[in-house]
């Protein structure tokens, strides 16, 4: 009887072991078959971005005149009245001014909801055109809150005003003497070639007629702010 018994248990041990081996080969087999998975790359993977596009600030160009440190020769719009005049010491006291520009490619990228900076001021562009002439208006120019930018050549633009003449803007003010030899330039008329006067007669002018502008004053300038002042040119031109 005992033997009969351990005749069956070792027939089930080895019916056991079989199975178990069946089981890892099948096993085993079924995991070669499956595919291996492509791993997740930066190239097969797509972002989805729904930011909104970046908008342009454009600002001007870098000032080129410093009147604490003139260059030995510069020629500068100006403008200054009667009283500026000192008669007895031969000197003249000035504000010199500039107008901003502007880089024509930046210029020609602006949009709708772009900004524009002048004189230091944001102004947003809620509206801007273009016409065949170079001119630019922005936000309905002046006369609704805007600008108007012109060019007058294929490198930059600058800020006009009513009469489409330059929109100046002061650096500040200096007093400088007057050359013995300087000249005082008028176009008395547009387009007609300049008259000249000395310097006496430049101190003769009457008070009345002792105003200038920028629009159409230029002063040179020699030996830099330690220089004078060796012409004063009247020019009708914007």
């Amino acid at each position: 009887m005992k033997k009969i018994l351990l005749i069956s248990l070792m027939a089930s041990l080895l019916s056991l072991s079989m199975t178990g081996c069946i089981a890892r080969e099948v096993t085993q087999d079924v995991m070669t078959e499956i595919p291996e998975t492509t791993p997740v790359t930066e190239e097969t993977t797509t972002v989805l971005s729904d930011t909104a596009p970046e908008t342009l600030r454009v600002s001007p160009l870098p000032q080129t005149i410093d009147i604490n440190n003139l260059p030995e020769e510069c020629t500068l719009f100006a403008s200054f009245e009667y009283g500026d005049l000192n008669a007895e010491e031969n000197t003249l006291s000035v504000k010199v001014y500039d107008y901003e520009l502007f880089d024509m490619v930046d210029i020609s990228m602006l949009t709708e909801g772009d900004t524009i900076v002048l004189s230091g001021e944001d102004m947003k562009i809620n509206s801007i055109e273009r016409n065949d002439m170079g001119l630019i208006t922005i936000n309905g120019g002046l006369e609704e809150g805007g600008t108007c930018l012109r060019t007058d050549d294929n490198t930059v633009y600058f800020e006009v005003g009513m009469s489409d003449v330059k929109t100046y803007r002061e650096l500040g003010e200096i007093v400088l003497p007057l050359s013995p030899d300087m000249v005082y330039s008028v176009e008395e008329d547009y387009g007609e070639e300049p008259v000249l006067y000395s310097l006496e007669e430049f101190k003769n002018i009457p008070e009345e007629r002792f105003s200038y502008h920028p629009h159409y004053t230029k002063i040179q300038v020699e030996n830099g702010a330690n220089g004078c002042i060796t012409k004063i040119e009247i020019r009708w031109v914007p």
